[in-house]
Order: C-alpha cells, then sequence, then structure tokens
C-alpha cells in the first residue's frame, strides 16, 4: 500500500518538528526590539501552522503497529499528546492575546518562552521516542512486503 498510516505519519511529523522550534527561534530573535515587529508575526503563524501539523501528526499515528511489540509506543504517544496540548494552549494564549490587541509584554513573553522551551523539550524527547521505535526496534518498517517486526499480542498490548 503506497500510502499506509506509517508512511503518513512519518510525512507528517517532520513538520511540527520544524514549524515549532523555527517559531519559537523567531521569539527569541524578536526579543530585539527593532525586529520584534517583523518577526512576531511570523512567529505566530509558525506557531498556529506547527499546532495544526502536531495535531496531524498525533492524528495520523499509526496505534497498531508496536502492538505488543514496544512499550515505548505509549510513552511516545502520551508525549506527543502533551506536546499537543502544550503548543496548542500557547497558540490560543497568543491568538487570544492578539484579539484583545494586548502585545507580548516583557512577563507574558518570558512566560511564554519558557513554557515553549519546556515544549520543545518535550517534543524532541517524543521525536526521539519515535526514532528508538524505527531505527532500533524497525516498528512499522517492512522489508519485501512483510513487517520486519510485526504486531503481536503481549504485554505491552493496551487492548490485550
Amino acid at each position: 500500500m503506497l500510502l499506509s498510516p506509517t508512511n503518513v505519519h512519518g510525512m507528517l511529523v517532520h513538520f511540527p518538528i520544524a514549524l515549532l522550534f523555527v517559531s519559537v527561534f523567531l521569539d527569541f530573535v524578536a526579543l530585539h526590539p527593532r525586529l520584534r515587529i517583523y518577526l512576531q508575526p511570523a512567529a505566530l503563524i509558525t506557531l498556529l501552522l506547527g499546532a495544526v501539523a502536531a495535531g496531524l501528526a498525533v492524528a495520523s499515528g499509526p496505534d497498531n503497529n508496536a502492538r505488543g511489540v514496544t512499550p515505548l509506543v505509549h510513552l511516545h504517544e502520551n508525549m506527543a499528546d502533551l506536546t499537543l496540548i502544550l503548543f496548542g494552549a500557547l497558540a490560543l494564549w497568543r491568538l487570544f492575546l492578539l484579539w484583545r490587541r494586548r502585545p507580548l509584554g516583557r512577563i507574558t513573553l518570558a512566560t511564554y518562552l519558557l513554557l515553549a522551551l519546556v515544549g520543545l523539550g518535550i517534543l524532541s524527547y517524543t521525536g526521539y521516542l519515535g526514532g528508538e521505535m524505527v531505527y532500533q526496534q524497525a516498528i512499522g518498517v517492512s522489508k519485501n512486503g512483510q513487517l520486519i517486526s510485526p504486531p503481536v499480542t503481549g504485554p505491552f498490548n493496551r487492548g490485550g
């Protein structure tokens, strides 16, 4: 199958990683007063796109590929959900401030950046777990049409 859930998930996961890192980077550079007017809108747009991309990546996660093979899948899913919730909340917060026509003041921006850095740490760990499953445990990897580590019923299976 050309577009399996594994393929779609693998295609989508890189977008939120790139967009969210760029967004936070732009907000850090926007600490410079002369650059703020240009970079904060770009940071907001990349944050919104990154949050949407994170939602698509989470929704496309191939849950059954690791069934019974690795305990990492549940931690990976939980970290992905946490990443989505945190960056989704940050995006809504930024939109609320924009709607209220309130600029990001010093304390608000510091709080936002601190939470965004925590989010990037969680995002990085999520990606690390995904890489461990794919590159070390061959979850979702097939050769000649056969999964190398096929799902099985086992102790790591939520559904039994």
